[in-house]
């Protein structure tokens, strides 16, 4: 191994020459806005910011693209492979040469960075710091028009402040070269290295592990991955794809099992994996109705699917069979099968595939063998456009060829531009939020799938204004009570309970459709694991990026109820501390939660219910609610409760309100 140093303006020459480059081993290209403009930040307060490791050989290499714009040719040395640092150099290239999506701009009289957006676009004390780097802007220009637009800010630190900014251009990294290396041994490396550092997914690592023995592997999943984005199913991705080839392909029927899999049975694997989707792909969109994949709660259900079919080897499937493949799926998301830990799950229902007998081993494993589906009432209290009954009030209105109001269409999730579907609140949020809380106007029972268009026809307006412009047919077709009494925000509590009814029944009369007698019997189950469960949460902000506010958890248990109040900023170190690779702690009220980067789900206790979900999903659900936020004025005050000694039940935060 040999060592050397060179400044960032060098680096970027050099991957635009093809002299750096990207193994097959390398993820995908993850960073976020905040991360590009924090890595620039990082630099210019001097702050240090790695090393990066190199790779050289004289063997032929298997190459993915660098995620960026611009020349990238034949190198005219040998070429170096990059085995850590990818997310840094990428997102420095993108800044040097002005990539869309790395657009970073410098506030010189703050001295912040940020991407620049309409706001910066308008406030002239923010410049771009692309040009500043690259060296194509002279500074006297520059610091000529800022001195007149600050004139409170002396010239003299304005040069200063641009000098600096042009300098980490200058900045040197301390760089590794590992040479003549095999690949098998530089991918023992890689996953070392990364696996100390910003984690990689287990799905990233599995990669690494295999594509030193099978070269290729990652360019056919995402070729695989791509073609069923293009058929509306995006979320059959790379990961996806992974643990269903480890599903088929490996004894463990996890990722884990990648290592001492030989090629061949992987080679065997993964056409059975495109065997299975190219099967199940049409039976979901053609029999089960579910045209894209947005609309499913639950992407591992799937794996066994793949796994079932794929080992189908050429064998007829017949159609009571395929109704009863649709009938364990739509179960395993109502009885919350793929909550817990997944590789679990996936490997008892793989195990059950690969039985004598897979379909009532499948049912087995479900609870549901010789019991029939059925939703009662009470099961759809509470529920919002997270849970998994979302799909199904979907489905049902498709079944009865509900169509959008005024425009006569009917509902369905391919449709474009003004016609696009989209969720409606029936009684509008500007009706109901001086009377009601958040979580009982965005009750399941109050959306309808309309239109774009038809949404905004309605406006803000009530029921008791627009519904006499709809015929009856079009409300009956979304299982829209008559009642006239009904239509006025004092009855909003009886609309919610009459229209609960009536979703009810047509989801239950869907899942009959597709129920397999052989299987189950007349006996019904109401079995529901998330009945009388219900997790709300509320922002309150007066700051865009609700820096200065709270996020309020409220749960109720069929142990009782409980609420805690966490600073938005707590939780979003929290959440950025282990996105950056390093273990955090968050107090929850009388609790500190400790985790690790390495962790699959991150566990926040509310009382009865311990709020779990990956970093993604908490990450997704903050800025979902900040957005949303109330006034800070309108908080809270911190409750005064005793700890909770009680039980808690799992409840995944993608389902809170």
């Amino acid at each position: 191994m040999k060592t050397t140093s060179r400044d960032i303006r060098s680096l970027v020459n050099s991957i635009d020459s093809g002299e750096i480059r990207l193994p097959e081993i390398q993820r995908a290209y993850v960073w976020k806005a905040s991360q590009i403009a924090g890595l620039i930040d990082s630099l210019y307060r001097g702050y240090p910011s790695g090393s990066l490791l190199l790779w050289e050989t004289d063997s032929e290499v298997e190459e993915r693209n660098a995620a960026i714009e611009g020349p990238n040719q034949a190198p005219l040395t040998k070429p170096q492979y990059l085995l850590d640092g990818q997310q840094r150099l990428t997102s420095l290239h993108r800044v040097v040469k002005g990539h869309q999506n790395a657009r970073v701009v410098f506030n010189v009289e703050s001295e912040r960075f940020q991407l620049e957006s309409a706001a910066t676009k308008k406030d002239s004390r923010w410049t771009p710091v692309g040009p500043l780097l690259s060296e194509t802007e002279g500074l006297f220009g520059l610091v000529g028009a800022l001195a007149k637009k600050l004139p409170n800010l002396p010239p003299d630190t304005i040069i200063a402040r641009l000098e600096r900014v042009r300098k980490i251009g200058a900045y040197l990294y301390y760089i590794e070269v590992v040479e003549q290396l095999p690949y098998d041994e530089v991918t023992e490396i890689f996953v070392r290295v990364n696996s100390r550092g910003r984690p990689l997914r287990a799905v990233d690592l599995a990669l690494a592990t295999i594509s030193a023995r099978w070269p290729g592997v990652v360019d056919k999943l995402e070729a695989e991955a791509e073609r069923w984005t293009a058929e509306g199913y995006r979320h059959i991705n790379v990961g996806f794809l992974a643990r269903a080839l480890a599903a088929l392909a490996t004894d463990t029927a996890t990722l884990r099992g990648f290592a001492s899999t030989p090629v061949i049975r992987l080679e065997d694997g993964w056409d059975r994996v495109r065997q299975g989707l190219e099967h199940l792909v049409p039976l979901l969109k053609h029999n089960a109705d579910i045209a894209t994949s947005a609309l499913l709660p639950s992407m591992n259900a799937l794996v066994p699917l793949v796994a079932y079919l794929g080992l189908l080897d050429g064998q007829q499937l017949p159609a009571d069979d395929a109704s009863a493949l649709i009938y364990w799926l739509f179960g395993a998301f109502l009885l919350a099968r793929y909550s817990g830990p997944v590789d679990t799950v996936i490997a008892q229902d793989v195990a059950a595939v690969r039985s004598s007998d897979p379909l009532t081993s499948l049912y087995r494993n479900l609870g549901i063998l010789n019991e029939r589906l059925a939703v009662p009432q009470e099961s759809l209290v509470g529920r919002g456009a997270n849970s998994p009954y979302f799909l199904f009030s979907y489905l049902a209105a498709r079944r009865q060829k509900a169509k959008d109001w005024w425009f006569g269409v009917e509902i369905g999730s391919d449709l474009q531009g003004k016609l696009a579907l989209e969720y409606h609140h029936i009684h509008p949020r500007a009706t109901l939020q001086k009377s009601y809380s958040k979580a009982e106007i965005n009750d399941l029972s109050n959306l309808a799938f309309i239109s774009r268009k038809a949404n905004g026809k309605i406006r803000d307006r009530s029921p008791a204004k627009y519904f006499p412009e709809l015929g009856d047919n079009d409300l009956e077709r979304h299982f829209v009570p008559l009642e006239e009494g009904l239509r006025v925000s004092a009855a909003y509590p009886a609309f919610l309970r009459a229209r609960r009814g009536l979703l009810a029944e047509a989801i239950t009369d869907l899942l009959d459709e597709f129920r397999p007698t052989r299987l189950t019997s007349e006996t019904e189950t109401t079995r529901d694991p998330k009945l009388g469960e219900k997790l709300s949460l509320t922002a309150f902000a007066d700051l865009f990026d609700g820096s200065d506010g709270v996020l309020v958890l409220d749960a109720v248990g069929r142990d009782g109820q409980a609420r805690v109040i966490v600073e938005c900023l707590a939780i979003r170190r929290f959440l950025d501390d282990l996105e950056a690779g390093l273990a955090s702690d968050l107090r929850v009220g009388e609790q500190v939660v400790s985790a690790s980067p390495t962790d699959e789900t991150i566990d926040i206790p509310v009382g009865p219910l311990l709020a779990t979900g990956t970093l993604a999903e908490w990450q997704k659900v903050l800025d979902r609610e900040v957005d949303d936020a109330q006034p800070f004025a309108d908080a809270p005050a911190v409750p005064s409760q005793a700890v909770w000694t009680g039980p808690r039940a799992p409840f995944p935060i993608s389902e809170s309100d």
